[in-house]
């Protein structure tokens, strides 16, 4: 008699990758702007120095508390021209313009 069981289907080895690429250690990224702040500034391309840096982040979260999703009265309050807050490997950049 025939047997009604379906029989598994025979696997394909698994390809293997390059040695190089499994033995290379994925290195860490370096932050994007050279500074280890996590909150960056960056104002007409001009990385501002790191308690500079903190006290605008403080005024712009602060007004973006009070005023969600004002980026244009942020920009105003300083006197720049743009201000737009960016992810850049790790780090929270502040770009803004005159």
């Amino acid at each position: 008699m025939a047997s009604s069981k379906k029989q598994p289907a025979a696997k394909k080895p698994a390809a293997k990758k390059p040695a190089a690429k499994q033995s290379a250690a994925k290195k860490p990224t370096p932050p994007l702007l050279g500074t280890g702040a996590t909150l960056v500034v960056l104002l007409d391309g001009v990385v501002l120095p790191d308690p500079e840096a903190a006290a605008i982040w403080d005024a712009f979260s602060l007004h973006m508390d009070n005023n969600q999703g004002d980026l244009a009265g942020f920009a105003r309050a300083k006197g720049w021209r743009e201000v737009r807050p960016e992810h850049r490997r790790g780090q929270a950049v502040l770009v803004a313009t005159r």
